[in-house]
């Protein structure tokens, strides 16, 4: 989970980075809040479909080409699944809840062209620990113990086994969603999502007695 973990922060850093560039949007994210649930603290989207042609972008891959084994191994996931890193992922969406802390529990939402089957055979084949479940009528898979991913049409949804799993709730109607966050709800309404970058979030009432006990 950790390697997950950072790889999520990089996720958002690099976001940060690319507000400054924001263009017309190509696909907001909004698709990928239907898993969203309602108990959430922040919410991160980028659309790297608009990014695509930002420099900075091209300044993040000539950064991975660097890596030789990086480089190698995207080939390799290509070559195997047909998944191309660099072109089919439209959009990523990171969800947190107030207890993230504590809990550790996240979700990452890509939307793209993705191939499950052969995705999880070479994950398999590349000594990765992966069991198939079913929650809901939907298989997920839990990898290494720890993390989940599921594939819900052209999402794949990635985090702590129990973030996913809320997930599919969510999705199945099953857990109270994202616009049932009265906060959250209507900063979604606010937030202008046109351009690369949006981000809303809020602050809940255990944090915000710790940091006035602080102060």
């Amino acid at each position: 989970m950790r390697a997950l973990r950072t790889t999520v922060a990089a996720l958002i850093a690099a976001a940060l980075t690319l507000t400054a560039h924001a263009t017309a949007s190509a696909d907001d994210g909004t698709s990928a809040l239907q898993f969203v649930p309602k108990k959430t603290m922040v919410v991160v989207s980028l659309d790297i479909d608009s990014v695509r042609t930002a420099p900075i972008y091209a300044k993040l891959w000539a950064t991975m080409a660097a890596d030789k084994e990086s480089v190698e191994n995207l080939a390799k996931l290509k070559k195997a699944t047909g998944f191309d890193a660099k072109k089919d992922l439209s959009s990523l969406v990171f969800a947190m809840p107030p207890d993230f802390e504590k809990t550790e529990n996240f979700l990452l939402i890509g939307k793209g062209k993705f191939a499950p089957k052969k995705l999880m055979a070479f994950a398999k084949a590349a000594g990765a620990d992966i069991k198939t479940l079913k929650h809901q009528g939907v298989t997920w898979y839990e990898l290494d113990g720890e993390g989940g991913l599921a594939f819900i049409k052209s999402h794949a949804i990635l985090g702590s086994k129990a973030a996913v799993k809320a997930a599919i709730d969510t999705y199945k109607g099953k857990l109270a969603g994202l616009n049932k966050n009265r906060t959250l709800a209507r900063a979604l309404k606010d937030v202008d999502r046109k351009g690369d970058v949006w981000a809303i979030g809020e602050v809940p009432k255990s944090l915000r007695k710790e940091m006035k006990s602080e102060v």
